[in-house]
């Protein structure tokens, strides 16, 4: 995933962020009354079960970028409640960009037949 996203320092540095700091809020807890996320949502999970496996990996790294991008303007705005506050174990959020670092590359390899 770092490799991707080389191209835009400000949302890997957002992405490592979530990752690796420990973080107030874990979830978002507010969401915008138009936000793009279900319809964002829904169109990848067409795209990703319809495209050819040479358009794959593209694809998913559009997906990521996108939601990226549209997380990092609304997290400001989120609300942190005390019992959100994590104690030492891992975040949700570490352990789910932790997740994604692991099996992003074993995913592609799954779905395009491992073309990369």
């Amino acid at each position: 995933m770092n490799a991707n996203l080389q191209l835009y320092p400000a949302l890997k540095a957002f992405f490592h962020s979530l990752w690796k700091t420990k973080q107030a809020a874990q979830m978002i807890s507010e969401m915008p009354v138009n936000n793009p996320l279900e319809s964002m949502f829904e169109y990848y999970h067409r795209t990703l079960n319809t495209c050819s496996p040479s358009e794959m990996k593209e694809e998913y790294i559009l997906f990521i970028i996108g939601f990226l991008q549209y997380v990092k303007s609304i997290w400001p705005q989120q609300k942190v409640d005390k019992d959100q506050l994590t104690a030492t174990s891992p975040s949700y959020m570490e352990r789910i960009m932790t997740w994604i670092e692991e099996n992003y590359t074993n995913f592609l390899k799954y779905r395009i037949g491992g073309a990369q």
